[in-house]
């Protein structure tokens, strides 16, 4: 439909949605929302605001966008004694640009994986024709995708604002020491995402999107354990998969 994304951070519009845990225990659950900072910039700052011996003693879900609006949440270990209020003051004085949604306790640090999902508000700016034909044009665009599907691709955000990350990954993977847990583990991520894209893109070229392959690794609606396809199944109920590399992926 044309039109511009994030014109403003206001214009994308991202929130965490985390399981609910107990509110006891010796980690700080910090619920905030920012502009304009990636969630290494507000680990940074937390690590020097409660002098953390290093960013990586908290924990978070994933990374989320600098450039737009963004809910998220952060585990502090400061332990069972350290009160909500002091955080909040601690917060409101040095991170006044940070908001301050909810402080709960946790028993255990938030680890990547725990996400249950994002919940997105993005708003297309600057459309080159008037609102009801754009809507008009979307309806068409919503059909098509919920009868085929769409190739879900892992965006430019993942490879780094010089497109690189996942050459440096594939140096990681060949051997190239990193230092830090968390850049080594991104990084081979990134190299993943790239040979995931490159995969998809053949699958297009070769025009068999829309199509289950015998031998491709699938799932059953409604169930969490892959399988490869023989062509015994109810199409309806399958849907395939593409290949995430690593010593845990289901192969095809």
């Amino acid at each position: 439909i044309g039109g511009v994304l994030k014109g403003t951070p206001e214009d994308f519009r991202v929130i965490e949605i985390l399981p609910e845990v107990r509110n006891e225990g010796e980690h700080i659950s910090l619920e905030c929302t920012r502009e304009e900072m990636t969630t290494q910039e507000v680990l940074g700052t937390l690590t020097s605001i409660f002098s953390l011996k290093n960013k990586n003693s908290m924990g978070h879900a994933g990374l989320k966008d600098k450039h737009a609006k963004t809910t998220q949440t952060f585990s502090i270990p400061l332990g069972r004694t350290y009160s909500l209020e002091k955080v909040e003051e601690k917060l409101s004085q040095y991170f006044p640009e940070l908001k301050v949604n909810s402080l709960k306790r946790r028993e255990k640090k938030i680890r990547l994986g725990e996400l249950l999902g994002n919940q997105f508000e993005v708003i297309v700016g600057e459309l080159p024709e008037s609102v009801s034909t754009s809507l008009e044009k979307s309806q068409l665009i919503k059909q098509k995708i919920l009868k085929c599907g769409f190739p879900n691709y892992f965006g430019p955000q993942r490879f780094g604002d010089k497109g690189d990350n996942a050459e440096k990954g594939k140096e990681v993977f060949l051997g190239k020491k990193i230092n830090s847990p968390w850049l080594k583990k991104f990084l081979l991520s990134a190299y993943q995402s790239e040979l995931f894209n490159l995969w998809l893109s053949r699958r297009l070229d070769e025009g068999r999107f829309e199509e289950i392959c015998e031998g491709d690794a699938c799932f059953k609606k409604g169930d969490d354990r892959p399988f490869v396809f023989k062509g015994e199944s109810d199409i309806a109920e399958v849907n395939y998969t593409g290949p995430l590399f690593g010593k845990k992926m289901f192969w095809p």
